[in-house]
């Protein structure tokens, strides 16, 4: 059977891919399940698969209400921001503290306004000492202001930006 009669083209998910570009997107509950997206070219952050890299695992639990099958919450969640995460699908008529930008019978879309590009500079950064560095990931607020880095040659203090001047990386 073609692909558009086993996965079709729901107005929520081209949604989606008019506007997700180059940001991830994630759902809640059991509306979108997690890997479908990808038949869509949708990048989202969940992954089902038993070889989940144990990282992942270990960065999203904090969002992530079962680690078994994913269904992940906590909307406002500042790892969201790290991972990319504009966009959220959930269930119509759900109430989430974001602003809603698509609503459809089937589901609604959420934007998150923080979320950071796939690469970006954050104001400072601390040299990573070989502490707990899932527990200073889940007490970090603002990743574009504080970031956790890995040491390098030559690169051996903590790193504060001069001034905050508008950039972006094309």
């Amino acid at each position: 059977a073609p692909t558009r009669t086993a996965y079709p083209v729901t107005p929520p998910v081209r949604f989606l891919q008019e506007n997700l570009g180059s940001w991830r997107t994630v759902a809640l509950g059991g509306c979108f399940l997690a890997n479908v997206p990808l038949v869509y070219g949708l990048r989202d952050v969940r992954v089902d698969n038993p070889s989940q890299p144990e990282i992942h695992a270990m960065l999203t639990r904090a969002v992530n209400r079962n680690p078994l099958t994913p269904r992940f919450g906590k909307p406002r969640h500042p790892v969201y921001d790290l991972l990319g995460v504009r966009y959220l699908m959930a269930r119509p008529g759900q109430k989430l503290p974001l602003r809603p930008v698509f609503r459809h019978r089937e589901a609604w879309v959420w934007e998150r306004p923080n979320a950071l590009p796939p690469l970006f500079l954050p104001r400072r950064a601390r040299i990573f000492r070989g502490e707990d560095w899932l527990r200073w990931v889940e007490r970090n607020t603002d990743f574009s202001a504080r970031a956790l880095v890995a040491p390098s040659p030559g690169h051996s203090r903590n790193w504060r930006s001069r001034a905050v001047i508008p950039s972006r990386v094309d």
